[in-house]
């Protein structure tokens, strides 16, 4: 099975989180609580698309499509 960024997913969609392709960036999201094997959902994508609105366990987060790109989920 193929891994996909999260900004690939369409809104409402949910996946698991695989793993990050940036160091800095996985610590930053650990440090949110944001853990490969975690459900995430798309809740929402802004007009531009430069930021993405999502959920991680009940938990609500806007990151810039950037940093979502470095996400892969399962």
């Amino acid at each position: 099975m193929r891994a996909i960024s999260l900004p690939d997913i369409a809104t409402r969609q949910k996946g698991v989180i695989d793993r990050f392709t940036d160091d800095r960036l996985a610590v930053k999201m650990m440090s949110m609580g944001v853990f490969p094997g975690r459900t995430v959902e798309m809740v929402r994508k802004t007009s531009f698309g430069d930021t993405l609105y999502i959920l991680v366990d009940k938990r609500a987060l806007a990151i810039r499509k950037k940093e979502a790109a470095c996400i892969l989920l399962k």
